[in-house]
């Protein structure tokens, strides 16, 4: 008892400090499980060495903390970024990628825009209106009242994932592009990869592009995507049916190929991510049991004991349907891109 009074009394103030309501949040892992096992038997051994056997423990469990936190931190303090770092995001494209997809799936769904003021006003295809709307911070200082949207935004986040995907007998533009090299002329194709289990889905964005002569270069995808991303394309044509569909097919077995590694990826920290859960599952129900066959009450344990084991039966039976994984190669866009 003493050991844990002093234990929860030391990982509240760890808590409080990095801002999280409950231990699971910090401890949830095997290697605490065994590390509380060991700091009880070291206390019951040594009564005496309580308090500086927790606080060894609790400065382990602390430093991992901090790890995880400035691993997984943006920006990790104000002291420490720099004016160019504090530059680059500042100037970060994506405000501008937010409205240029707001602005074009508005348009191109039934919505209305109202640019000639500023802030702007819209009008979503369900006839709702949001008045003074700004997309960049600059802009949102300048006008104070004004309604910011980025991807925090609900409706926002969802143009992200109403991505409509390409059919095989979709016709493929001609775009012309001005901030690319003149030698860059072929097909650009994005894609979506991913692993489905159970019924969520693990997904990755492919870019892909196939100069004309047959070469694949991915470092030239990433730059047409980019260039996508900053112009207003110009579509100067299409792809007659035939030669779409004869694309289409080229272009399907050549991802397969080329997005392979990305796919496998996927499929590796998936399984990751069950080995873990497993491990630290196994661990919890193992606890568990010890605790429930110390009841005295025969009739108490044996029921129990068959809840328990309906608990983790049911456990199994989730594991095993989220290991059978379902590959997905979904086509969103394809262009043929020349230079303006």
């Amino acid at each position: 008892f003493r050991v844990r009074e002093v234990l929860e009394e030391k990982l509240r103030v760890i808590l409080e400090e990095f801002g999280v309501d409950k231990t699971s949040d910090v401890l949830d892992s095997v290697e605490a499980g065994q590390m509380f096992d060991d700091l009880y038997i070291q206390s019951i051994a040594n009564p005496k060495e309580i308090d500086a056997k927790v606080q060894k423990v609790v400065d382990q469990i602390k430093t991992h903390a901090e790890i995880e936190r400035d691993s997984s931190s943006l920006i990790q303090s104000e002291k420490d970024i720099s004016p160019d770092k504090a530059k680059e995001i500042v100037n970060h494209p994506l405000p501008h990628w937010v409205q240029k997809m707001t602005l074009s799936y508005l348009r191109g769904y039934g919505g209305q825009v109202c640019e000639n003021k500023k802030p702007m006003s819209l009008t979503w295809p369900d006839g709702k209106q949001i008045e003074d709307v700004v997309f960049t911070v600059t802009d949102a200082d300048r006008y104070p009242v004004a309604t910011h949207l980025t991807l925090e935004n609900s409706q926002i986040r969802g143009l992200v994932k109403r991505m409509p995907s390409y059919v095989s007998i979709q016709s493929i533009p001609i775009v012309s592009l001005v901030g690319i090299p003149g030698d860059v002329k072929g097909i650009w194709s994005l894609w979506q990869i991913g692993i489905g289990f159970g019924d969520k889905v693990d997904r990755k964005i492919f870019a892909c592009f196939v100069h004309k002569d047959g070469r694949i270069l991915m470092p030239t995808a990433k730059r047409v995507w980019d260039t996508l991303l900053c112009e207003d394309i110009g579509v100067v044509g299409y792809l007659d049916r035939i030669r779409c569909g004869d694309t289409y097919e080229r272009m399907f077995n050549i991802i397969k190929e080329q997005a392979k590694p990305v796919y496998d990826e996927l499929v590796r920290l998936h399984k990751s991510r069950i080995e873990s859960e497993r491990k630290k599952m196994d661990y919890a129900f193992n606890a568990r049991k010890r605790v429930i066959e110390k009841v005295g009450l025969a009739e108490v344990k044996n029921y129990r004991l068959a809840k328990f084991d309906d608990t983790r039966k049911a456990w199994e039976k989730d594991v095993q349907e989220r290991e059978m994984i379902t590959p997905e190669l979904i086509p969103l866009i394809l262009l043929q891109i020349q230079k303006s």
